[in-house]
């Protein structure tokens, strides 16, 4: 679970200082680079939820795990859809460059989420 955790965050800064040296070489402005760090920020902290959620809940039987886990899972969409709704209409960012960052950081950290939870829950 932690090599999992580890790999995704080391990823995730790896790329985030490359955006930050493009950046610097004047390739894209700041706020192209604003509509990369948000939605990468909002999942990593549905990341982070997920992860500490399974933490609490995930040593039960598998009714509370799942109970627990799926309407997390719920909660956790509805935040993020009223962020994205937030900030696609409120902030000044580009809308594509925002849609393109969230959709690849979700569907990233969602393969690794499940990827803990299978090799808890084969233990």
């Amino acid at each position: 679970m932690k090599k999992n955790i580890v790999t995704a965050t080391g990823l995730i800064s790896i790329y985030l200082v490359v955006l930050i040296l493009i950046m610097g070489l004047g390739y894209i402005d700041g706020k192209t680079l604003k509509s990369a760090l948000i939605p990468i920020f909002v999942n990593m902290i549905n990341f982070i939820a997920a992860i500490t959620l399974f933490n609490v809940f995930g040593k039960e039987d598998n009714k509370s795990f799942l109970i627990y886990n799926f309407g997390g899972l719920v909660i956790r969409l509805l935040l993020m859809l009223a962020i994205i709704f937030y900030c696609l209409k409120f902030l000044n960012i580009e809308v594509y460059a925002f849609i393109f960052h969230f959709l690849i950081f979700y569907f990233l950290l969602q393969i690794i989420e499940i990827k803990i939870f299978a090799e808890y829950k084969q233990r």
